[in-house]
């Protein structure tokens, strides 16, 4: 199955090559990947002590981000690495400066994960809610790297937990930690013979709240809003926005909306 699952991988590559060719999201992803081991290496010396987070996105990297400053405070000399799946969160988090190097995280083959790891050497690995990398786990534990996964949510239908996935459930009970959102999801792995797990909550509770201690007003919601209640849905996709508006459309007094569509585009 690890032969299925490169495999997969090197299609994967070519595919995302010829799309980038179409559309500029896909093409972004790529160039974004294109000097990253040479960005790395200029970033990252071999006396550097690395705690290393990885994100799909921005939304996950919010949940990781409490940890992350936690982490901060107790280890103030380590250089924090952060890499993300998508340019969603990528662009956003370059543009804060928030860490000492925010990267795109490399496809996940056996040669960009030697010479990732290589290069960074991280003490401590965080991958953020659904992060499975087959390649990047099997060599962080060969590696003796301690790695954990924070905000996790664990489903029946996930497709290591299915006749054809036991390969790669055997590589997640090598991970050292599990802290999970809930109790289905920690039952759930016991079910399937993990000891390693903890329940915690969802640490994005954890990011909103600090954020609204620290909150500053936005000029032009606060004109919007006025003496009204305001309702925000932040993220939205297609199926959240319909159930929205048949809320809206209710026309409940006294009550305005606005809505953050995880993509903000033309259509």
């Amino acid at each position: 199955m690890r032969i299925a699952y490169n495999f997969i991988l090197l299609i994967a590559q070519i595919g995302i090559l010829i799309a980038a060719l179409f559309n500029r999201k896909v093409s972004r992803w790529q160039e974004g990947r294109t000097n990253l081991f040479i960005e790395l290496s200029d970033k990252i010396s071999s006396e550097d002590k690395t705690i290393w987070m990885h994100s799909a996105s921005l939304g996950e990297y919010q949940q990781g981000k409490p940890v992350l400053d936690l982490l901060k405070e107790k280890f103030p000399s380590y250089k924090i690495i952060i890499t993300f799946f998508s340019s969603s969160g990528y662009d956003v988090i370059k543009k804060q400066n928030v860490s000492d190097t925010v990267f795109y995280m490399p496809l996940d083959t056996i040669s960009n994960v030697r010479r990732f790891l290589d290069i960074v050497n991280p003490t401590l690995v965080l991958f953020v809610k659904y992060e499975f990398w087959f390649n990047y786990l099997l060599e962080l534990q060969k590696r003796a790297i301690p790695t954990v996964f924070i905000s996790s949510i664990f489903r029946d239908q996930q497709y290591f937990f299915s006749w054809y996935g036991k390969w790669f459930l055997n590589i997640l009970k090598k991970t050292d930690y599990f802290f999970v959102q809930d109790d289905t999801s920690n039952k759930l792995l016991e079910k399937h013979g993990f000891n390693n797990s903890i329940i915690t909550g969802d640490s994005r509770f954890d990011r909103v709240h600090k954020q609204e201690q620290n909150k500053k007003p936005v000029g032009i919601i606060v004109a919007f809003k006025a003496n009204s209640k305001l309702l925000i849905a932040g993220s939205t996709w297609n199926k959240d926005i319909e159930t929205i508006c048949d809320f809206i459309n209710q026309d409940i007094e006294n009550l305005k909306f606005i809505i953050a569509p995880h993509e903000v585009n033309t259509e």
